[in-house]
């Protein structure tokens, strides 16, 4: 409901653009949510659960992936964006700042907070481009499994 909201706002600014739902969910019906941008449903396009390959061809295509989510375990769905050099709209909450590092991989919001979300999917959509070749090469680096053995290692090694 957040990202709705936060969207609202930048469509009544007048600025342009599409927010596309990939793995749509049913807690709250498509018309539930399609009623709170009024005036802009056309500009709102619902997927259901794809393959991976389908969405991480949509996450290359988009020009960011916002999650501004209020619990993450681990952040899979801001890492395969990374990954993809798409900068991501990631929360402050949970494990968001583990993750995404804020104002080069996307930005770190509150997502109790309607304006901070705005702000930040602002900044990615209209405001200066983050680099996806940084973005993509150091996910891919920080986020592969040569890395967290590595880093297990390091912490077993110095358990012992």
């Amino acid at each position: 409901i957040e990202l709705f909201n936060a969207a609202n706002i930048i469509f009544n600014s007048g600025r342009e653009f599409e927010l596309r739902i990939l793995g749509f969910e049913a807690e709250f019906t498509k018309q539930e949510l399609l009623s709170l941008v009024p005036g802009h449903t056309d500009k709102v396009k619902f997927y259901p659960f794809s393959s991976q390959e389908f969405v991480a061809q949509q996450m290359s295509q988009c020009k960011a992936v916002a999650m501004p989510s209020f619990y993450e375990s681990c952040g899979n769905g801001w890492i395969e964006a990374m990954a993809c050099g798409t900068p991501v709209l990631g929360s402050k909450l949970s494990c968001g700042p583990e993750i995404v590092r804020d104002g080069i991989d996307g930005y770190l919001v509150d997502p109790n907070d309607i304006r901070s979300v705005s702000d930040g999917l602002d900044k990615l959509m209209f405001g200066p481009e983050l680099c996806a070749e940084d973005i993509s090469s150091n996910a891919i680096h920080r986020f592969s499994v040569d890395s967290a053995v590595a880093e297990s290692m390091a912490i077993y090694q110095k358990l012992i």
